[in-house]
């Protein structure tokens, strides 16, 4: 327990021996210790105070250290020390005397975690009306559990966590979140919650129930607010809207009509006030021709198409002269003209309405015409039809001709041959816009008479002309030989006292004065006559040919020459052959047109060399 001289005695079974003295030195040891100004408190605001109460016997303690559990020290007599994290800390104390004899203290304190208040609401800012704020709780804490206090700034304290709750008054109310737990610590978050006034919507109706036919409603508004100004919007129930403070107004049919008068005030607040109209049916007269445009004389009906959700009980048809209670009128008109008619049409709820409409009765258009000349022949006479028909009314008339051989045409006045003889019932109609009339006529068209003929040479300069069998007898025939020669009969011939191009006739003639012409040409080319004078000496024979056609040309040097035979227009070569000529020699040359598969008629031989050339018509006949 303390220095001094000592000895040991060891004692065996009653003997002992003492060991020699010794002079030990045992210094005090200190005893640590401290206290705390408190054993927990919250993270908020946490500040602990130490003081040390370490003693010794003897000696002093200079050295202490303290240890506060989160990696702090510290060496003063009293210190004070403050977490930043929530938990249990366990504060050591190590005290050391002057002849470093040391001890040491524990002590275990706890910081509690602090809950942090966090709230939201979805709109802090509503109308009186139908107004409700939903508060959505987000305080938290590290651990533990929490309890809730709001104060809702009118008096009124809530204890749940996430409440829903109104005002009983508008105004701008200041509320508290405090969140707390069961070691007292607690975090709080202010708010602000703004009741506008709503409006109070009210409305007055002179009559709640009308008919249709002249009715009118007036709307009084008896709309108010305790403070601001108001607007409206009325809502008629047809999807028509107003926005004057009083209205007045009409439908446009029957029914039944919810109208709501939405009153708003400041910042969007309004109120709604409904009434329940009653508009009855008034019948709705109409009618319609079953013919819009009819011709005077005609039959048809004035169809009622009136309608009314009541059923109608009368109908009251008027017109020129006349009258019907009928439900559809039947009638016609038998002059045209403009006529007035009326329908007046009265409901079970004795409600009427009244249809008027003018009706135009067109007038039948007077058909006739004539026809130029009165009779002639098949194919060659071009008849003329002229009209000569006549609207009453003044319209434009179109005209159709049918003239009875399956043709027809809308022209007038209008032309027409007709291709075969007989008698033929002409049909002109005649129309205005609405009305038709038509008249018959019967034509008498002689059969058409041919003219036709072959020319046949009978020797160089002689040709003979046969007309073709028209198959009709009687026919007279008349001839024209082309060089100022005639003649008459089936056939003529002729001899011509010079080569060159001429041009037939034959008018043929039937008894009924129908009469036809043909011309038909042909090239005279004999050596006994006069030659065709031509740069080349150039000409070809038999001219008409039927098969083989020969040529002969000389010229006055020495040259290449190309004779080709050309097609009916002179433009693409049929044959072609090329002749290097001498000077002042004559030149042959043969073409076998009857082997070209080629029709008859009259085609161009052409001779040519450089810039020279000349043609000559051939007439083919196979």
């Amino acid at each position: 327990a303390d220095s001094g001289v000592y000895a040991v005695v060891m004692r065996v079974d009653g003997c002992s021996d003492t060991s020699q003295f010794m002079n030990l030195k045992v210094w005090p040891k200190p005893r640590a210790g401290f206290t705390v100004d408190r054993v927990s408190a919250c993270l908020n605001g946490n500040r602990f105070r130490f003081t040390d109460t370490s003693k010794i016997v003897r000696g002093n303690i200079p050295t202490l250290r303290w240890n506060f559990g989160d990696s702090s020290t510290a060496v003063i007599v009293a210190p004070t020390h403050t977490y930043r994290w929530h938990g249990t800390k366990n504060v050591r104390l190590v005290v050391q005397s002057n002849l470093g004899c040391m001890d040491s203290v524990s002590r275990q304190l706890t910081v509690h975690p602090d809950p942090i208040a966090d709230l939201s609401v979805a709109v802090d800012k509503q109308c009186m009306n139908h107004h409700s704020f939903r508060m959505a709780n987000r305080s938290r804490i590290a651990a533990g559990t929490m309890v809730y206090t709001w104060d809702l700034g009118d008096g009124r304290q809530l204890n749940q966590a996430a409440p829903v709750f109104s005002y009983a008054n508008p105004g701008v109310y200041h509320a508290m979140l405090k969140a707390e737990t069961a070691f007292g610590c607690s975090d709080t978050q202010s708010f602000v919650l703004t009741v506008w006034p709503s409006p109070d919507a009210a409305f007055d109706v002179n009559q709640s129930e009308q008919c249709f036919n002249q009715h009118s409603y007036s709307i009084q508004n008896r709309s108010s607010v305790s403070a601001g100004p108001l607007s409206y919007l009325w809502q008629k129930g047809d999807g028509s809207t107003d926005t004057a403070r009083n209205i007045r107004f009409r439908y446009n049919a029957a029914g039944n009509f919810q109208i709501r008068l939405i009153t708003y005030a400041s910042h969007g607040c309004k109120d709604t006030a409904l009434r329940m109209l009653l508009l009855r049916p008034s019948p709705r007269a109409a009618f319609s021709p079953t013919k819009p445009n009819p011709c005077e004389g005609e039959t048809f009906f004035y169809n009622n198409n009136s309608v009314g959700d009541e059923r109608p009980l009368r109908w009251d048809w008027t017109g020129p002269g006349r009258n019907s209670s009928d439900s559809n009128w039947r009638t016609s008109w038998n002059t045209f003209g403009d006529k007035d008619i009326r329908l007046i049409v009265v409901s079970a709820g004795n409600c009427r309405d009244t249809a008027f409409f003018r009706h135009r009765i067109q007038a039948i258009p007077q058909p006739g015409f004539g026809v130029f000349p009165g009779a002639g022949c098949a194919e060659n006479t071009r008849f003329l039809f002229q009209s000569t028909a006549s609207a009453p009314d003044g319209l434009p008339l179109s005209t159709r001709w049918e003239f009875g051989d399956g043709n027809s045409i809308t022209n007038n006045p209008a032309q027409h041959r007709y291709a075969a003889a007989g008698d033929f019932t002409v049909v002109q109609r005649v129309a205005s816009a609405y009305c038709s009339a038509s008249v018959p006529k019967v034509l008498r068209v002689s059969p058409e008479v041919r003219a036709a003929f072959l020319i046949e040479p009978i020797d160089r300069e002689t040709m003979r002309f046969r007309a073709l069998d028209t198959l009709r007898n009687g026919v007279k025939f008349y001839w024209e030989g082309g060089d100022g020669s005639e003649g008459d009969g089936k056939t003529f011939a002729h001899r011509f006292e010079s080569n060159g191009d001429f041009t037939a006739r034959l008018i043929a003639v039937s008894p009924e004065g129908c009469r036809d012409t043909f011309l038909q040409n042909f090239i005279l080319n004999s050596p006994a006559l006069r030659r065709i004078a031509n740069a080349f000496d150039f000409y070809a024979w038999p001219n008409p040919t039927q098969n083989r056609l020969s040529y002969k040309f000389k010229t006055s040097s020495n040259e290449v020459v190309e004779v080709a035979l050309l097609d009916m227009l002179g433009q693409d070569p049929l044959w072609k052959a090329t002749h290097n000529s001498q000077s002042g020699v004559t030149q042959n040359g043969i073409i076998e047109m009857g082997s070209m598969q080629i029709s008859s008629g009259q085609y161009v031989l052409r001779i040519r060399s450089g810039s020279r050339q000349e043609q000559v018509k051939v007439v083919f006949i196979p």
